[in-house]
């Protein structure tokens, strides 16, 4: 549940770093940018969640050993979508009571929760994540192809195809 919120610290500071890469033009600045985003892709998709060591999940199952359930952006997420009750735990909030629902005449039984436990509050979030995901992924391939191009090791055939795009467009003069 940490991660959700530090996930989306750390996903507006690699943004607003990819704009002052991308407005300063210096290469240390991209080559920066770029390890930044490098480590926010790990962050958010945490590719060692089967691991003692490696892994960045929040929680512990009971014998001290990671939780896959909270391991990455959507792990997480999805541990809230699947059992609405642990997202409730961490809250302390947003449970029904029981006391005040009519189950015989009214409420439906298997909804035990409101507000941002909600199940179509989750689902939002797992589609708002993953789409932060592509681009937090786009930004870094984009910022990559800009560190090739303007380190100088892609500038030929980018000068190449300016040339024939130019000649193409206006022919041969």
């Amino acid at each position: 549940y940490q991660r959700r919120v530090h996930g989306g610290v750390v996903i507006i500071f690699s943004g607003f770093f990819t704009i002052i890469a991308v407005a300063a033009r210096k290469i240390p600045v991209y080559a920066a940018t770029a390890v930044i985003l490098f480590i926010v892709i790990f962050y958010t998709w945490d590719p060692f969640h089967g691991n003692d060591y490696l892994n960045l999940s929040s929680d512990r199952v009971v014998n001290g050993r990671p939780d896959p359930a909270s391991a990455g952006l959507l792990h997480s997420i999805q541990k809230m979508h699947s059992d609405p009750e642990s997202c409730a735990l961490f809250y302390d909030y947003f449970r029904l009571d029981p006391q005040n629902r009519d189950i015989a005449r009214v409420d439906n039984p298997n909804i035990v929760t409101f507000g941002y436990c909600s199940r179509g509050w989750i689902t939002n979030l797992l589609y708002f994540s993953g789409f932060c995901m592509i681009g937090v992924f786009t930004q870094f391939v984009l910022i990559v192809i800009a560190l090739l191009v303007r380190g100088g090791f892609l500038r030929e055939q980018a000068e190449a195809a300016y040339a024939a795009a130019y000649q193409s467009a206006f022919g041969h003069h």
